[in-house]
């Protein structure tokens, strides 16, 4: 298959769930992104929704309460969402960045 243009863009709207998700829930969708970026608090819980079909943001509300997604500071001075079963190896590799700055 030649890379055109209209095949990349579909490539990156598989890539990022946006097109034919997979997942069936928002710990499933932050732990195949990494994580995801949410100093917008209310903009993040909706990219993480959009990439589950049929979710509501009580769904994404749920997830965060019940601890099956994280929002931390792991990256940078920023939010992000990680999921709980990535968060300790995130923050032991980029902590003493973190520290530093």
């Amino acid at each position: 298959m030649s890379m055109t243009f209209r095949n990349m863009a579909r490539g990156r709207l598989l890539a990022q769930q946006l097109e034919s998700p997979r997942f069936k829930q928002a710990r499933d969708v932050v732990a195949f992104m990494g994580a995801m970026q949410a100093q917008d608090y209310a903009m993040a819980k909706w990219a993480v929704g959009i990439r589950l079909p049929g979710a509501t943001i009580k769904d994404v509300d749920n997830a965060l309460k019940r601890g099956n997604v994280i929002r931390t500071h792991l990256l940078r001075p920023t939010w992000h969402f990680v999921s709980p079963d990535d968060v300790r190896w995130m923050l032991a590799l980029t902590a003493p960045h973190i520290k530093s700055s």
